[in-house]
């Protein structure tokens, strides 16, 4: 619920980045469809009709102004999140690509090639190799490797579903594997 935007949840994920970012490591946040929600609900927000976010939405229309003025990013996650982030990290535009020993970690998976749906098989049929989410549920088809969510059982799932708590670990030789977490522990399927 983006109206509860800056409570609970944002907290979390910020304080989960401060807290397990290693010193030596760069916490890489790209954009996606979770971005777009919140740009597209600050758009819509009127402070008048939200007493609960009135102080929120003014605060990052101010922002976003300043910021446009300043030839800077005006998305309001980036505005709300990077002074709050005390781990290192970089933000990663959506016309950028990210590379890793030959892995491109710059899509979240929501958008395919061409603005088409993102999926495993739209991003299969492009030559390089990615790591993307989006789908809730692990899976490797190609040279792409989709992760699950960190979340646990989501408020909106109902009956059957392929969402799993996967992460994916990549090697210094561009090699990956998925980890699976099932009741507080790991299972792995490595890259061939």
């Amino acid at each position: 619920d983006l109206h509860s935007f800056p409570t609970r949840r944002s907290s979390d994920l910020i304080a989960v980045l401060n807290e397990t970012v290693p010193r030596e490591t760069v916490a890489v946040i790209v954009p996606s469809n979770h971005h777009r929600h919140f740009y597209r609900w600050l758009q819509e927000a009127d402070y008048r009709k939200d007493p609960v976010n009135a102080a929120l939405i003014l605060e990052l229309k101010q922002k976003q102004y300043e910021h446009a003025l300043a030839g800077e990013s005006t998305d309001p996650f980036e505005i709300y999140v990077r002074p709050r982030l005390t781990c290192n990290h970089i933000f990663v535009k959506d016309t950028e690509s990210f590379l890793l020993a030959g892995v491109d970690h710059s899509q979240h998976g929501d958008i395919g090639p061409n603005g088409s749906r993102g999926s495993l098989n739209a991003f299969a049929a492009l030559a390089l190799k990615r790591t993307i989410g989006h789908g809730h549920g692990a899976g490797i088809q190609g040279g792409i490797f989709r992760v699950g969510v960190s979340t646990g059982h989501l408020e909106y799932e109902r009956g059957l579903s392929d969402h799993s708590n996967t992460h994916c670990l990549q090697y210094r030789n561009g090699k990956r594997t998925l980890i699976d977490i099932f009741q507080g522990k790991w299972h792995g399927q490595a890259e061939k």
